[in-house]
């Protein structure tokens, strides 16, 4: 195979890798040494490359620390509009889904930690997030952009 198709073929795979219907941002951390303000920040972005139209953005969040008394929570942002999710059980379980209602474009996750009263922030926190985009009949998955590096990670 000469150079120019296997880089070709390279650039073509990695197009299709770049955009998915639905995906994680897996096993991440909220660094203890940030305190309880740490907070990351993804962006993620709906496009039309499945050939339907973004109608909105579906997303949720786990903890991987069971047992805590505290929690970590989601927040997605587009335009103006933002949603919350709190995985409020942490171990396995996810929170429920959160949906903006923003078309194509680009999305905001900002990811919290939530310490409760009379608990500290002794620990890392290590969370996973699962979302896609949906057209507008909310079954059909669309073309969604997977974030490789955080906006702000904390």
């Amino acid at each position: 195979m000469n150079i120019k198709k296997l880089a070709t073929a390279m650039l073509l795979t990695a197009g299709l890798v770049s955009t998915a219907s639905a995906h994680d941002i897996q096993f991440q951390a909220l660094s203890a040494a940030n305190g309880s303000s740490a907070t990351d920040i993804w962006e993620s972005s709906c496009n039309s490359a499945t050939g339907v139209d973004s109608f909105r953005m579906a997303a949720r969040i786990e903890d991987h620390i069971p047992g805590r008394s505290d929690t970590i929570s989601l927040v997605i942002y587009k335009d103006g509009i933002a949603s919350t999710t709190t995985d409020l059980v942490g171990g396995g379980a996810k929170s429920d889904w959160a949906y903006v209602n923003g078309g194509n474009g680009a999305y905001t996750f900002m990811v919290h930690h939530v310490t409760s009263t009379g608990t500290t922030n002794a620990s890392d926190v290590y969370y996973s997030i699962e979302f896609h985009c949906e057209a507008a009949n909310l079954v059909t998955h669309t073309g969604t952009t997977i974030p490789s590096v955080a906006i702000q990670d904390q």
